[in-house]
C-alpha cells in the first residue's frame, strides 16, 4: 500500500477491482447483469484518464435501470431473498452489492415511496413463515430507514450545514480556497490515482455504477479529509455528482 500520491499503484488497484467484480458477477437477482462483469475488469487505460474530465463525462454506464417496475422487483427480491444477507453483509464492498437493498435510487427519485417500502418490510417481518435470517435483515433495514429520515430532517432543521461546518469549532481548520497543492491532491482522488488500492477501486466503481455501500462512502470522505487534508466541501460536491441516489441530507 503506497501513501505516496506520486505513485498511483494502478496495478494493485486493478487487482482490487478485479476481486470486486468476481464477487458481484454471480449476483443473480433483479439487478442488471452488466456486460462489464462478464467481460472482466476493464483495462486501467480505459477507465482512468484526465481527472478534470471525469465529472463532466460522468454517466455511470453500468448504473441500475430506472423506473417503478424495476424498483418493485428489486424490493421483492430483497424482502424474499437478499435480506438474509443484510446483517453482516452490508459493510464489505464485496458483499454489499447484493446484501444491500439497492433501493436508494428509487427512493431518492420517487419511483418508490418510503411509506410503501416500510409497510412492505414490516409486513414481511410479521410473516410467521419468513426465515429468521430474513426477518433479522428486514429489521435492520427498517432501522436504517429511520436513520435515513433522521438525517434528512437534520438538514431541513439546519439548512446551513449544507455549506458550513456543523461544529463551528472546525472553521478554518482546512483551507476553503485551494492552492495548486490541494487541487493536485483532489485531482488524484477523483482520477482514482491516489496509490491506495481500496480508495482507487471505490472511485472507479462509483464512476462506473453510480453507487457505493455506506461504509465506502464514509471511507472516501474520511480519506479526503484526513489523509489528503482537504476541506470537505469539494469532495462532497464531487460525490454528489456521482451518486445515482444522491440526497443532500444523506
Amino acid at each position: 500500500r503506497s501513501s505516496d500520491l506520486s505513485e498511483p499503484g494502478n496495478e494493485t488497484a486493478h487487482r482490487a477491482g478485479a476481486n470486486h467484480c468476481d464477487a458481484i458477477a454471480g449476483f443473480d437477482t433483479q439487478l442488471p447483469q452488466h456486460a462489464w462483469l462478464q467481460a472482466g475488469w476493464p483495462a486501467w487505460s480505459a477507465i482512468a484518464g484526465d481527472a478534470k474530465a471525469w465529472p463532466a463525462q460522468h454517466s455511470a454506464p453500468h448504473r441500475q435501470r430506472g423506473g417503478r417496475s424495476e424498483g418493485v422487483q428489486l424490493l421483492h427480491s430483497f424482502l424474499n431473498q437478499r435480506a438474509a444477507q443484510y446483517r453482516g453483509g452490508i459493510s464489505s464492498p464485496l458483499t454489499a452489492v447484493s446484501a444491500c437493498s439497492r433501493l436508494s435510487p428509487y427512493l431518492a427519485l420517487g419511483a418508490l415511496s418510503l411509506k410503501e417500502v416500510v409497510q412492505a418490510s414490516m409486513a414481511e417481518h410479521a410473516t410467521p413463515s419468513a426465515a429468521g435470517s430474513i426477518r433479522q435483515g428486514v429489521q435492520g433495514f427498517v432501522s436504517r430507514l429511520h436513520w435515513h429520515c433522521h438525517f434528512i430532517q437534520k438538514l431541513e432543521s439546519e439548512p446551513p450545514i449544507e455549506w458550513r461546518n456543523m461544529h463551528r469549532g472546525y472553521d478554518g481548520l482546512r483551507a476553503e480556497c485551494w492552492g495548486s497543492e490541494e487541487t493536485a491532491r483532489f485531482e488524484r482522488l477523483i482520477a482514482a490515482q491516489t496509490g491506495w488500492p481500496l480508495v482507487d477501486a471505490c472511485v472507479v466503481m462509483l464512476r462506473e455504477t453510480g453507487w457505493l455501500n455506506f461504509r465506502m462512502r464514509a471511507m472516501l470522505v474520511s480519506f479526503a479529509s484526513y489523509h489528503l487534508w482537504l476541506h470537505w466541501r469539494e469532495p462532497g460536491l464531487f460525490l454528489a455528482r456521482q451518486f445515482l441516489d444522491f440526497e443532500p441530507g444523506i
